[in-house]
């Protein structure tokens, strides 16, 4: 079944919506769970203590409804609310293998069929690969394209999810490569719910 999975970034919401605060951005966060499956609570530049209490808010604030909340990067966190559902850079993912074993979800980021292919060999239960199309997030970095995108999704059995550059305009030719789904980082940030 098709996926629509949301990325956070408080920067991308804090510069479109002026003058709002991390309770604004909770509830932007809520009502995305009308129209997404999953949201990657990413926040990468938060302290751990600053990424637990937000982590904690946004789990309850979506508790009950049909998205998921997927914690980003910080293992720790996750153990500390007891929460088994996280998505890792590669890296992260290779260095924490067996710190992963009683988790119920662990997606990872990857760049290429090689690692896709590690992934998925060390029990990933998805990918998301990336970048797709150009995007302003990776300007100096030329995107990965359709064809790349289709061969990892016919090389693997896990749900490949897409990610980079985006929009409506553009979905069905990803969803024509295979995707079980696709990220949205900006549109989602922007986007009025």
């Amino acid at each position: 079944m098709y996926k629509k999975i949301a990325v956070s970034n408080r920067k991308i919401f804090f510069s479109h919506h002026t003058k709002s605060s991390t309770t604004d951005f909770v509830n932007h966060l809520a009502e995305l769970c009308k129209i997404v499956d999953f949201i990657i609570l990413r926040e990468k530049d938060l302290s751990l203590t600053d990424y637990k209490k937000l982590a904690s808010t946004v789990i309850n604030r979506c508790n009950g409804k049909k998205t998921q909340v997927i914690l980003h990067s910080h293992i720790d966190c996750c153990h500390e609310l007891n929460y088994k559902k996280i998505h890792l850079p590669l890296p992260i993912f290779t260095e924490n293998l067996k710190m992963l074993k009683d988790f119920e979800t662990v997606g990872v980021s990857v760049h290429s069929l090689e690692q896709a292919i590690f992934a998925e060999k060390n029990n990933a239960s998805y990918i998301i690969y990336s970048h797709i199309f150009q995007t302003d997030c990776k300007k100096d970095l030329p995107p990965k394209g359709l064809s790349a995108l289709k061969e990892i999704c016919d090389s693997i059995n896990i749900p490949v999810y897409a990610l980079g550059g985006i929009t409506d305009e553009n979905e069905s030719s990803v969803i024509a490569a295979g995707v079980s789904g696709t990220c949205r980082m900006s549109d989602y940030m922007v986007k009025n719910i």
